[in-house]
């Protein structure tokens, strides 16, 4: 599930929630909305297009992330335009100059 897919959830149990009880869930709204909130601004997954998700966001050129990263243009647009998983070290180390860090979770069961 994608994180639009959960908002979009989330915001649906909100209205509802507004609309059937305002009085008695008023604690349920504010933890959603705190939730809905969190999820707008995280970013889910590992790879290539996460990478270009932030780009766009931050109106990033290509060539502003690899001054960043110190190499060139041309290894950017190489990794981002690649048909495989990109290597955990090369998404590191976009995402640190991308202003991100890259968190690993235990599952949840």
């Amino acid at each position: 599930m994608t994180n639009e897919q959960i908002i979009w959830q989330l915001d649906m149990v909100r209205n509802y929630l507004q609309d059937g009880h305002p009085d008695s869930v008023e604690n349920w709204v504010a933890a959603l909305e705190a939730v809905i909130d969190q999820l707008k601004t995280e970013k889910t997954g590992m790879g290539i297009d996460t990478i270009k998700e932030i780009l766009r966001e931050q109106k990033m050129s290509q060539t502003s992330l690899a001054e960043k990263m110190g190499i060139t243009r041309q290894a950017i647009n190489q990794e981002l335009n690649r048909n495989t998983s990109i290597k955990y070290d090369k998404f590191r180390s976009m995402a640190d100059a991308l202003g991100y860090e890259v968190v690993v979770r235990a599952k949840q069961e």
